[in-house]
């Protein structure tokens, strides 16, 4: 899990170097456990939100609490006991610490404290983390009826707003795609200036394209509802190429580095789309860093020191992204054992951990996966379950949800796949 792996790192990253971070950041409908293992590196180091899961629970819980207005011990731990009457109501880890961190507003509010900052992460967590169909309701629901054990009855009208704040202005975007994932990249924003005391950062930025409609982008990146004063945005998606968005400068404050991905999409007789050209994820990324007009050795190299062009990773669903980032995690570790004095990784190693991950991953490949990855290849109908994700995982097969690109196996399977099976015509 990353956010075991993050643990162990801690102190390194806490007492060395704590702006070397890579924050991965889900989909609002993602599961459990895709939550607590993506957002686990970032939550530990950062002090957002912490997976409710492991020995450290109590731990992390008062410690998220205490943030949202300067807790006493008493008020935390009512919050705590108000975690336990949430696990009937079957909300989820992100939801109960949502929930408690909601409450610790109401308290603060109570006692004539502000935490204003406390207030703007809760609201961007809102959006992005609580379902807003059935989860949203029954956490409002919630935190209507417990309140009252909690802090006492309190009118709602001084309840501390949890409306997504615009960048100086009123908003105008009522989209909740659009408005979650603002508050999305407004958090890691506000997180990496942080973590930087105050230093321009970079943010690459992955999954935009799952917005309902194209034009949203737009809406995003053009509105104003983007904290993007002292920050650059490398954003990576197929979209983009399909709506003239390459290279797109929005105003005088940041540049918008679009990488297209390089995939050309064809319709298909009935109607889907789907890509060609799929090569393996080592050529993906060389594509879309030389997209940028950048060097692989200005985007790893530097991308683990402060000041890199990576200081933030961000993937707001799977895919390419994702097992990037679990890839260079893997190179740091190995990097911070045996060179400890070391303060980036090359581009060389990066490209020796991805060959590597190629791989092992061939090497875990047994008999009975070979059909299965067959039917997954010809017809591109991902295998559910456990055994799915194993078969998918690394460069065999990596799709993005809702119709979005396959990725081809590596020149390596290939060879592997026509010894195998040579009337197949690979």
């Amino acid at each position: 899990m990353l956010r075991a792996r993050a643990l162990e790192l801690l102190p390194w990253l806490d007492h060395k170097r704590p702006a070397e971070v890579a924050l991965y950041v889900p989909r609002h409908d993602n599961t459990d456990d895709e939550f607590d293992e993506a957002l686990g590196l970032g939550g530990v180091v950062h002090g957002l939100l912490c997976g409710a899961t492991g020995s450290g629970k109590s731990t992390e819980l008062r410690r998220l609490a205490s943030r949202a207005g300067a807790l006493d011990h008493d008020a935390v731990v009512a919050l705590l006991r108000l975690e336990d009457q949430c696990v009937p109501q079957a909300l989820s880890a992100p939801q109960v610490l949502f929930l408690i961190g909601v409450m610790g507003l109401h308290l603060a509010a109570a006692k004539g404290l502000d935490a204003p900052r406390e207030r703007e992460d809760l609201a961007y967590a809102y959006e992005d983390i609580i379902d807003a169909t059935s989860t949203r309701v029954q956490v409002d629901a919630l935190v209507r009826d417990l309140r009252p054990q909690i802090i006492g009855e309190m009118p709602p009208s001084e309840a501390p707003p949890l409306a997504l704040p615009g960048h100086g202005r009123a908003l105008e975007v009522n989209d909740p795609a659009v408005l979650r994932l603002a508050g999305t990249v407004n958090r890691c924003l506000t997180l990496g200036r942080r973590s930087r005391g105050g230093a321009p950062i970079t943010l690459f930025v992955d999954g935009l394209d799952k917005l309902d409609e194209p034009d949203r982008i737009e809406e995003v990146f053009g509105s104003g509802i983007l904290a993007l004063a002292e920050a650059s945005v490398i954003y990576a998606a197929p979209i983009a190429l399909r709506h003239g968005l390459m290279g797109q400068a929005s105003d005088a404050w940041f540049q918008l580095l679009v990488l297209g991905n390089f995939c050309v999409f064809q319709p298909e007789p009935d109607g889907a789309e789907n890509p060609e050209g799929l090569v393996s994820m080592r050529e993906v990324l060389r594509r879309r860093v030389h997209a940028a007009g950048l060097t692989p050795e200005q985007v790893f190299e530097g991308g683990l020191t402060p000041g890199g062009i990576a200081d933030e990773l961000i993937a707001a669903s799977g895919g390419i992204t994702r097992s990037l980032i679990r890839i260079v995690e893997a190179a740091v570790r190995r990097g911070v054992v045996r060179h400890p004095e070391r303060e980036a990784l090359t581009a060389e190693e990066v490209s020796y951990a991805i060959s590597a991950q190629e791989r092992r991953t061939l090497e875990r490949l047994r008999p009975e996966h070979h059909e299965p990855l067959l039917r997954c290849w010809e017809t591109r109908d991902a295998p559910g379950g456990p055994e799915g994700e194993a078969l998918l995982f690394g460069n065999l097969a990596h799709c993005y949800a809702n119709g979005f690109p396959w990725y081809r196996p590596t020149p390596l399977v290939l060879r592997f796949l026509r010894h195998r099976y040579p009337d197949r015509g690979w």
